[in-house]
């Protein structure tokens, strides 16, 4: 769960993208939060 934080954070710093800009953080941000549960 650590790793997908730090690739969702390093994604979000170098390429601009957030939640809700179609990219696929969209998928790893909900996948993120199951993991953490």
């Amino acid at each position: 769960a650590d790793a997908l934080e730090a690739s969702i954070a390093a994604v979000s710093k170098y390429g601009g993208a957030k939640a809700g800009y179609r990219t696929m953080l969209d998928a790893l941000i909900p996948a993120s939060a199951v993991l953490q549960e």
